[in-house]
């Protein structure tokens, strides 16, 4: 009966190397915009009287072509997507799949849902 040591996981290990490359592929945040929605990482925010301004680093979902400088609004009504985004955001998990309804009559990209990934 003969006990198998296990080699010790040095930095030029491939075990190492593997484990480290896993854990970085499952840790990043693609960056992706497409019809209705964009997955990224919040890069801004800022409030009007309309509600709050994000701006996301994969730009906008394709239904909000042409919405000025990135922006997209959620409506100040939403208090629950308002609030989740801000707390998000503050505690530095800024990443997120953002729904959108397209341009709206704020003129800017409309949000009607905000989930966070972590």
């Amino acid at each position: 009966m003969g006990h198998h040591m296990l080699k010790p996981i040095t930095r030029s290990s491939p075990r190492l190397k593997a484990i480290l490359s896993l854990v970085l592929a499952t840790s990043t945040i693609g960056a992706h915009a497409a019809e209705g929605y964009v997955t990224g990482s919040v890069t801004n925010l800022t409030s009007t009287p309309a509600g709050l301004l994000i701006m996301v680093d994969a730009g906008q979902p394709t239904n909000c072509t042409g919405a000025p400088g990135g922006w997209m609004l959620i409506r100040a009504e939403h208090k629950t997507m308002v609030a989740t985004t801000l707390m998000m955001f503050a505690l530095g998990k800024k990443g997120a799949t953002v729904y959108t309804s397209g341009t709206g009559g704020s003129g800017y990209c409309e949000v009607n849902q905000y989930d966070p990934i972590e």
